[in-house]
């Protein structure tokens, strides 16, 4: 028999941010009056200075649901936060926060990626961001250093830049591809460099990237595997209206403790984005 010795659920969550919803005509995000506006009237509200955007978002009602989601894990990850919608979470949550690093794209609003935990499960140690040049975009990091029972571990939340994956052009698609692969090592690099007293690393995120790419080049979550990172292999689709899994969390442990990656089943909550909620428990035993 062994015992646990430490044990955290992890998950990502791409919330979709209202304004981008909007902005992109994203079904998920619009109220019944924005589902019934074209996607040149949605754009041309996204673009006044007075909000307009608001009157075909459904963030009232769905932010709700999307806290809900966010208490089934102890520490969650999340991509597409902006100011206004982060203090909403945290009120409905009661979770803290550990760092939240905003990506800047010239012409449009700042949207960030943010690390929510339970206080209850949970101590942090330290927050802290990251920063890529990705021009012409500046992308962030949010990371937290977290105390789980006798473990310490690295927690960090990204998005990557996308990409369309069947662009006919084979080297415009290869040039968006490289943007997001080359994010990502830089992103390593930087959360990899400060590792002393830490038993592992978690980098979690929206990667922009389905597992069926596996076999091309360029294959982000193939950095990690590469560099010895592990997965729970829970491969369910986290973009559901085009069938992607691109939302993934993976693990390092720095000191040959492997613990146990159970996948939590959180695809299968209430959906309130565009993504699906996904998470991994970890349990370190003796």
């Amino acid at each position: 028999m062994h015992n646990i010795i430490a044990a955290v659920s992890i998950a990502t969550y791409n919330i979709l941010d209202p304004f981008y919803a909007v902005y992109w005509a994203e079904p998920a995000g619009l109220n019944e009056e924005g589902l019934a506006a074209s996607r040149e009237t949605l754009r041309a509200s996204a673009q006044t200075m007075d909000k307009d955007w608001e009157t075909y978002s459904n963030w009232n009602q769905r932010q709700e649901t999307v806290a809900k989601n966010i208490q089934s894990a102890d520490i969650v990850c999340l991509q597409e936060v902006s100011e206004t919608t982060l203090a909403n979470l945290q009120e409905l949550t009661n979770y803290q926060l550990a760092a939240v690093s905003y990506s800047h794209i010239p012409g449009l609003p700042s949207f960030g990626n943010a690390i929510l935990y339970n206080k209850e499960k949970v101590n942090l140690e330290e927050g802290s961001v990251l920063t890529c040049e990705s021009p012409p975009a500046i992308r962030g990091a949010a990371v937290g250093i977290f105390k789980i029972g006798t473990k310490l571990i690295k927690v960090a939340s990204l998005h990557l830049s996308g990409y369309y994956s069947k662009e006919p052009d084979l080297i415009k698609k290869q040039a968006s591809k490289k943007r997001g692969f080359d994010e990502l090592q830089n992103f390593k690099r930087q959360i990899e460099s400060q590792v002393q007293g830490l038993d592992g690393i978690v980098i979690a995120g929206d990667f922009n990237e389905s597992k069926d790419e596996e076999e091309q080049e360029l294959y982000r979550p193939g950095v990690l595997m590469e560099a010895g990172y592990l997965c729970d292999n829970c491969f369910s689709a986290t973009e559901p209206l085009k069938n992607r899994k691109i939302d993934w969390l993976f693990f390092k442990s720095l000191k040959g403790e492997e613990p146990a990656l159970t996948p939590l089943g959180l695809e299968e909550l209430k959906q309130a984005s565009d993504h699906h909620m996904s998470g991994t428990g970890l349990e370190w035993r003796n």
